[in-house]
């Protein structure tokens, strides 16, 4: 839903953000994970409020996210929250994002079990750069769900991004061993394959550019 927040007229972004925060200021606190399902729900409300908007049928879009929020009230502050936060706009980014952010510090603070408002701050960490920060939210989705194969998946192409290819090889290895045939490791993968190479010498996998090998010092030229 916020991968379109482009496409939102700043009017509507800030009545996403009035609606993010009082929805917020509501939300009750709970240490409890979310029923999946409730979730699916919600987001799926919630989404189609966001249709409702780019289609110009804003009247519609409030009771969708009413109806959303009795599903579960925490996807909904995560979706509302992302979607500013997602927002571009030469005039309002910098104090959209940051009144995004606000809206999911706030409710990841009350729900830290909620893994979508753990993976909104995994996203954010990212692009800031702050990939040890990144990290450590993806470990936080793994430890309340150690099946979590997009967490996984997310965490090796934040290596990649890195240009810790090692470190990338040694999880997607064991990542295929344990989830064989998973459609995202296997995207993942191939976007390892693309864009690293192995040294010959010592087996140690770097970028595909690299002019030598950052271990055993092997040219590549």
């Amino acid at each position: 839903m916020f991968e379109a927040a482009e496409a939102f007229d700043v009017r509507y972004l800030e009545y996403f953000a009035r609606l993010g925060r009082r929805y917020v200021m509501s939300l009750k606190s709970s240490n409890q994970k979310p029923d999946p399902e409730k979730v699916e729900l919600a987001k799926i409300k919630v989404e189609q409020a966001m249709r409702e908007i780019v289609d110009g049928q804003s009247e519609f879009a409030e009771t969708f996210i009413n109806a959303a929020y009795s599903d579960e009230p925490g996807t909904v502050v995560w979706g509302l929250g992302m979607t500013v936060w997602s927002s571009a706009g030469p005039m309002m980014e910098d104090e959209l994002r940051k009144r995004g952010r606000s809206i999911l510090d706030a409710a990841a603070k009350k729900r830290p079990a909620h893994r979508l408002l753990v993976k909104a701050h995994a996203i954010m960490a990212k692009s800031e750069r702050n990939y040890a920060k990144a990290h450590r939210f993806y470990d936080m989705m793994l430890r309340l769900d150690a099946g979590d194969v997009e967490a996984v998946a997310d965490k090796i192409d934040l290596f990649m991004v890195q240009e810790e290819f090692q470190k990338a090889a040694g999880m997607m290895a064991k990542a295929l061993q344990k989830w064989p045939g998973d459609e995202l490791l296997i995207q993942v993968q191939n976007a390892f394959k693309r864009d690293s190479k192995q040294c010959p010498r010592c087996g140690t996998y770097m970028r595909f550019a690299a002019p030598f090998c950052p271990k055993c010092k092997h040219s590549f030229m």
